[in-house]
Parts: C-alpha cells; sequence; structure tokens
C-alpha cells in the first residue's frame, strides 16, 4: 500500500507541476508552484485527523470496530477518489494539461538536451540533496524526540506535529514572500536558516534542539518546490520530461538512504 501511495504521488507530481507552471506568467510560475504545493502538508495533516478519528470511532463493539478499522477507511477514501476522478473527467483544463508530445520527440533525446542544461544539471542535484535532507531530518526526529523529552508530558507525536505545522506554516509564508522576494535569493535564505537549524540541533538538547528541528522544518518547507521550479522554469517543451527526471532524481534519494 505505501509503494502504491508513493507512486501515486510520484505521477501526480509529475502531471500536475507542469501544469500549475504553465497556466500563468512564466516570471510567476514558481510562486505560483509553492502555493499550490502548500496544499500538500494541509492534506496530510486533515487526512491524518480524519483517519485517526475513524479508526477510533466507536471502540465499544468490537465487530463494528473492526469494521471502522479495516473497511470504513478504505471504502470513504476510494469513493473520494472516484468522486475525485469524476471531477477531474468533466473539467476543461489548459492544452498544457492534454497535449502530447510530437511522435518525432525521442524521450531519449529530450533527456539528453535536458542534461546539457547547466542549471537543470544542478537543479537535479539540488533536489535529490534536499530530499535526503528532509527525510533524515524528519527520520531521526522521531528518535531525538523520545531522548529529549524523557521525564516530560509531552509526547513524541505533539512535537512531529508541531514540525508538521512549522512546514506549513513556511510554506504560506514562503510563498507570501515570494511576492516581495526573488525565488533565488528566498530559497539561499532559508536553505542556509534550515541548515544553521539542523547543526545547532545536533549539538544541544531537550527543548531547544526540539526547536531547532521545529524551526529547521520550517524552513526547509518551500526548498523542493522553489528547486523543482526554478530547475524545470526555463526547459520550454520539455517540461513534462524535466518534470519526470526531477521526480526520478528526488525519488532516487529516498531509495539510497537506509
Amino acid at each position: 500500500a505505501g509503494l502504491l501511495a508513493n507512486c501515486g504521488v510520484a505521477l501526480l507530481e509529475i502531471a500536475a507541476d507542469p501544469w500549475v507552471m504553465k497556466i500563468g506568467r512564466e516570471e510567476s510560475a514558481v510562486r505560483r508552484l509553492n502555493i499550490a504545493q502548500t496544499l500538500n502538508p494541509i492534506g496530510l495533516l486533515a487526512g491524518m485527523f480524519l483517519g485517526s478519528r475513524i479508526i477510533t470511532s466507536d471502540g465499544a463493539h468490537q465487530g463494528v470496530n473492526l469494521f471502522h478499522v479495516s473497511i470504513q477507511p478504505y471504502v470513504l477514501i476510494g469513493t473520494g477518489l472516484l468522486l475525485f476522478a469524476y471531477l477531474i473527467d468533466n473539467t476543461t483544463f489548459s492544452p498544457i494539461a492534454t497535449e502530447r508530445s510530437p511522435k518525432s520527440e525521442r524521450t531519449r533525446d529530450e533527456v539528453r538536451h535536458l542534461l546539457a542544461m547547466p542549471g537543470f544539471r544542478l537543479g537535479l542535484g539540488a533536489l535529490a540533496l534536499y530530499i535526503a535532507a528532509h527525510t533524515v531530518l524528519w527520520g531521526f526526529a522521531t528518535g531525538y524526540a523520545q531522548n529529549a523529552m524523557r521525564g516530560m508530558s509531552v509526547t513524541t507525536p505533539d512535537i512531529m506535529l508541531w514540525t508538521l505545522y512549522s512546514f506549513i506554516l513556511g510554506r504560506v509564508v514562503g510563498s507570501a514572500l515570494m511576492y516581495w522576494v526573488h525565488p533565488k535569493l528566498l530559497l539561499a535564505i532559508f536553505g542556509g536558516a534550515s541548515a544553521v537549524l539542523a547543526m545547532a540541533a545536533v549539538i544541544t538538547k531537550g527543548w531547544i534542539g526540539i526547536g531547532c528541528i521545529v524551526g529547521a522544518s520550517f524552513f526547509m518547507s518551500i526548498q523542493f518546490p522553489t528547486i523543482f521550479g526554478l530547475a524545470a522554469q526555463h526547459t520550454g517543451k520539455y517540461i513534462k520530461t524535466a518534470s519526470a527526471l526531477l521526480i526520478l532524481a528526488s525519488g532516487s534519494a529516498n531509495l539510497a538512504l537506509p
């Protein structure tokens, strides 16, 4: 199920991100992508709360509880996906969402053209490094919080929720700042701040270390859509292939981690 979910998210990113970037002015494409990506963690948070309520509801009756735990969530999710698919099928999108590449264009040639672009190659490497750093930070945050919060009333799930809240707030604030600050400059500021806070979390402990992890999550929030957008922004008609390569780079970084 996890593998299928990751495949679904990857396909959604590949298909939707170029469309978001192409439906408006090119100079605001990166900001548009950040605004769209802000909905991702909000949806994740809503799904977590909805799922926990469904699973824990009506626990007094064992038979009913089994239905809630093992069947009802999938029924609700499946119904929602069918409704969403129906809405997509009956919605008119801009041509970028439906047009196909000419048969004369070979994917191999498109990949070769993209890899010849220094900015795109830099984006591939930067995105892979970001995904690796983000995975490591959130992966070790649970154990870090367990050690730091010993003897305190705050639980580890509380800490993880704080990091998610901080991540959502960072995307909202970062997307708003892009109306006045160029995405490249904002990416440099947020990237530097997240690196400093992550290193500070390593050499500190307790509430200070937890605060550094939560703060690093805030500054890491805009990095994926901003790196993605800057790398794909000037790829022209090859933007769909560029999107696929960028998602492949980010997925490969995840798989390379132990």
